[in-house]
């Protein structure tokens, strides 16, 4: 029988590897946004603007005063832009969700 004994350094593993998960973190926030710019309402512009502006860190954040309500909207609201709609995120994560998993695992190999 023989012993082994293992020394591990969680800081220095985390400072290896933290680059690589923030890189990853980076392209999913640009690929959401991406993937679900198509759905978010418009008028001029501003709230899909304003994704690209607030997010980032492992945040999707659409931060006009009106954000909120345009998210939340329900069944009768009436979208000028045709494919536009509430719950823009869930609807995109339905339709792209495998393919943002694929492009963090991707990212991390």
């Amino acid at each position: 029988m023989s012993n082994v004994r293992l020394d591990f350094d969680v800081g220095k593993a985390e400072q290896r590897l933290l680059p690589h998960f923030e890189r990853a973190q980076a392209m999913l926030d640009t690929q959401i946004l991406k993937d679900c710019e198509p759905f978010v309402p418009m008028a001029e512009g501003d709230l899909r603007k304003s994704g690209i502006i607030a997010s980032g860190g492992g945040e999707i954040v659409y931060s006009t005063p009106y954000a909120r309500y345009q998210y939340y909207l329900n069944g009768g609201a009436h979208y000028t832009t045709p494919g536009t709609m509430a719950k823009w995120f869930e609807h995109g994560k339905a339709l792209y969700g495998k393919s943002w998993i694929d492009l963090v695992q991707k990212a991390l190999q």
